[in-house]
């Protein structure tokens, strides 16, 4: 079992691996090998020290091919080595954080040669490795790493260590080979990589679940009865994400499963285990590759009795093997059919015996860095100080940044970033963005030196506004790595800023950190390049536990943070932004192969884009909210697959972000959408003058209730969304529609009154294999007029075909479904057995008698 985790240090301490420890200083090391000499070399005794200015530094130190560790307490190093005739003594030395250094000397030098690093030099090239991990043949417990070093396209000829195990990459094409490797006592291998001229490198390769985690389940890619793997080589990343009574504060007051409170039972049960397990490289350059043969899986715990896998709208049961693993023969044509040249997300749900509260999501992906490309490594960054912080932001001004806004401002016209690590985004983000105060009392350097240091302040401050800082040109995430918000959980919701009161004069300065803090992803581009490709371009990563924030963690350019200079915005000064300014970041987004995984609490939807013709594909989502905003003109979204929570007002799919995305004005398109898990509880609707609040009735499977913003919604199409049945009630959905204008539960719009449009929605091609709870709803309440309607339920052929239909299983097999149909006349609507045969009313309206274009397959057939 092989995962990528990735640290670092600005003194390099690889000997801890040697000695099958870790401390945050290297020891004393043995020198690599013996000297035996030959006919005409000669041993020599090379030793010295190593410095940095006045302090002694732990390096490793290379001489004439034979390695050591300086000592941590005095920098001291010695080794025999071999000298051949010409007298030639080379000797390097590398250490984190520092530049590589090279010198030749001779005999006479060898005896107290005094190694003066320097400090690194940002110019260096930065190196791009890639490894390959599998188990060493004939060697149990060993592992085998192979790959390839590169820098801006070139091979490199690199130092490679890991585990007592070294050699150099091949100069002609970057390839290396280290065999035999055995893990450390923490499970690890720590690979590091030195070479002239280039930034050291170092990785940590963890064998099982990742620090810190419990992984239930244990995931092998293989069809062989020995579990090796059949498809290459490959490397694994696993998570566990649990809720509960022993998880942080954001997450106690769920409870442990989501139980029935109505009479038949079937709201859904909530599974509080999500296991992920990455293999990070199965598929790395989109080419064509051998499609995956087949999977194992063992329940650590001995409580599955039953496993089955779903893929897309595709389902397939495994089979005991009797060793205790599951089998799934991915090979077959006749049980699943793969996609290739794509990434592979599939969702294991394991029946217990003691309920059915855990999923195991296995991913076969890619970290998507291209050889030819130079990136900035995340993992550098922050072993660099790289972190969100207070700061002085002109004069009488202070701001709160996220952990790229320095280095943004530093590249403007666009970067490369290869996130490479776990990063805690409550120390350091992936956001651009800043918060920024006016100080009406005190000096704003005292006021940050605090902030950075909490104590007690007389600072007095007046928030002024949260804004992204421009880049121009194009932004590129990519790597295998994932952001956490996990740290953030710990903490009590403080609220946005201007929804909550004042508890306390710090209170501003709270809700400033947490608000950039909690924007895990937050970045804006105004690239626009249609020969290049995206402004902001992210693939392969992962976000983890996203918090509450009444938004989404991820927001790719988003109109709620305008693009502004510091300078700019303290000019503002908090007024109101042209539209020029709040319209600077409309430009595209892609993003692929994304995974948003263990956002248990409400609150904390889905990602959120808002650059027209935006694409995402292939996106993962567990969200217990709102996971997919279709809120920008032109927005494509294909190959989704959602586990779903309870949702209160929203939707699995949201359209418009409740009247606060871009206006869609020539279309949007959701295509394929797979709820692999969907509990949703029953909504509870209230009476006001015996009139039903038609739309006040919770969660849907789209919903699009919006307020009277102007913000039109026109040619939404969603296609090919499915809702399986899992058996047992596990499963359950609310409703499937609910779209309106104005108030609706949990929504208040606060009489916005300005005319909003949302015409010609198509939703075609939807099996929903679960018998909602509610019937779909239409309504009208909005302050400021316009059209809701036409608004359509298939693609206008009427018939018993359910293809191009939404249509409704209620007994969670297709032998008999129904249409959706709101009419009066219940004996025209149609389903699967014929005309008005078993048929009910399942849309509700408000006002009754106003809509004239909802269409659905009712009447005679053509």
């Amino acid at each position: 079992m092989m995962t990528f985790m990735q640290r670092g240090a600005l003194v390099l301490v690889a000997v801890m691996l040697l000695l099958g420890q870790k401390s945050a200083f290297a020891q004393t090391l043995a020198c690599s090998s013996s000297c035996t000499p030959g006919p005409t070399d000669t041993c020599v005794d090379v030793s010295g020290v190593v410095t940095y200015e006045a302090s002694t530094v732990s390096a490793l130190v290379l001489i004439n091919g034979v390695s050591q560790f300086s000592k941590e307490s005095d920098g001291k190093y010695g080794c025999k080595v071999l000298v051949k005739s010409d007298g030639v003594i080379t000797v390097k030395a590398f250490a984190g954080g520092f530049a590589p250094y090279t010198q030749e000397i001779t005999q006479s030098q060898a005896d107290g040669f005094a190694i003066n690093i320097l400090a690194l030099n940002t110019l260096d090239a930065v190196m791009n490795v890639t490894v390959n991990v599998q188990p060493s043949d004939g060697n149990p417990g060993a592992y085998d790493l192979s790959g390839n070093v590169k820098s801006f396209g070139s091979p490199v000829n690199a130092y490679m260590i890991g585990s007592g195990v070294e050699s150099f990459s091949t100069p002609a094409s970057g390839d290396f080979t280290l065999q035999g490797l055995f893990p450390d006592s923490d499970g690890q291998i720590e690979l590091f990589a030195f070479a002239d001229g280039h930034q050291s490198y170092s990785r940590f390769i963890t064998l099982g679940c990742a620090a810190g985690n419990t992984c239930d389940f244990d995931v092998q890619l293989s069809n062989q009865l020995n579990k090796e793997p059949n498809t290459g080589s490959w490397n694994m990343q696993e998570f566990a994400y649990a809720h509960g009574l022993d998880a942080p504060q954001q997450l106690r007051s769920l409870d442990t499963t989501w139980t029935s409170s109505s009479a038949d039972g079937k709201e859904g049960v909530l599974f509080n285990y999500l296991q992920t397990t990455n293999f990070t490289n199965y598929n790395p350059t989109l080419q064509a590759t051998t499609a995956p043969t087949a999977l194992y899986v063992y329940d650590k715990k001995q409580i599955s009795s039953g496993m089955t896998l779903q893929y897309g709208n595709q389902t397939l049961a495994g089979t005991p093997s009797g060793d205790g693993y599951y089998f799934f023969d991915l090979s077959d044509p006749n049980a699943i059919t793969l996609i290739s040249q794509n990434p592979y997300q599939f969702t294991i749900h394991s029946v217990d015996n003691n309920g059915s509260d855990r999923e195991l999501a296995v991913w076969l992906s890619s970290e998507y860095t291209t050889p030819s490309v130079s990136y900035q490594s995340v993992q550098d960054l922050y072993n660099n100080g790289v972190r969100n912080h207070w700061m002085v932001a002109g004069d009488g001004y202070i701001a709160y940044v996220g952990g790229l806004f320095d280095y943004a401002r530093n590249n403007p016209n666009g970067f490369n970033l290869n996130l490479d690590m776990d990063l805690n985004g409550k120390e350091m983000n992936l956001s651009t963005n800043y918060a920024l105060f006016y100080v009406s009392n005190g000096v704003p350097a005292d006021c940050v030196s605090d902030l950075n240091a909490p104590g007690a302040t007389g600072c007095t401050l007046e928030f002024k506004g949260q804004y992204t800082t421009p880049v121009t040109g194009k932004i590129i995430i990519a790597g295998a790595g994932r952001i956490n918000g996990y740290e953030l959980l710990k903490e009590g919701y403080p609220g946005k800023y201007t929804n909550k009161p004042l508890e306390s004069p710090d209170n501003t300065a709270q809700k400033a950190e947490y608000r950039v803090q909690s924007g895990l992803i937050e970045l804006s581009s105004s690239y626009n390049d249609g020969n290049n490709g995206p402004a902001i371009d992210i693939a392969g990563i992962t976000v983890g536990f996203s918090p509450r924030r009444e938004d989404s963690s991820v927001l790719l350019n988003n109109r709620y943070l305008s693009m502004l200079s510091l300078a700019d915005a303290i000019t503002a000064n908090g007024s109101e932004l042209t539209g020029i300014q709040k319209s600077a970041n409309d430009y595209p987004v892609q993003v692929f192969d994304f995974k948003m995984v263990g956002n248990w609490v409400d609150e904390a939807d889905g990602l959120e884009v808002h650059g027209r013709n935006s694409y995402l594909a292939y996106t993962y989502l567990h969200i217990a909210d709102d996971s997919m905003k279709v809120a920008a003109n032109a927005l494509r979204y294909e190959q989704t697959t959602v586990l779903q929570g309870d949702v209160q007002t929203g939707g699995l799919i949201n359209i418009g972000s409740y009247g606060f995305g871009r206006p869609i004005t020539t279309g949007a398109n959701v295509d394929g959408v797979y709820a692999h898990r969907i509990t949703h509880k029953r909504g509870v609707c209230g009476t006001v003058d015996d009139n039903k609040l038609v739309g006040f009735c919770g969660a849907a499977l789209v919903a699009s209730p919006n307020c009277n913003t102007g913000t039109d919604i026109t040619n939404v199409v969603v296609t090919n969304l499915r809702v399986n049945n899992l058996g047992g009630d596990i499963s359950s959905v609310n409703k499937p529609f609910n779209i309106g204008l104005g108030a609706t539960y949990g929504i208040n719009c606060k009489d916005a009154g300005k005319t909003t449009n949302v015409q010609n929605l198509l939703f075609t091609d939807f099996q929903i294999f679960i018998d909602p709870q509610s019937d779909s709803s239409i309504f009208d309440r909005g302050a400021g007029g316009g059209a809701l309607e036409p608004i359509g339920f298939y693609d206008g052929t009427t018939s018993t075909n359910p293809v191009g239909k939404v249509t409704i299983y209620p007994g969670g097999d297709d032998t008999f479904g129904y249409f959706i149909c709101g009419t009066d006349a219940v004996a025209q609507c149609w389903n699967t057995n014929g005309e008005g045969q078993n048929t009910k009313i399942n849309v509700e309206y408000f006002p009754q008698g106003t809509f004239g274009g909802i269409n659905f397959p009712y009447g005679k057939a053509n």
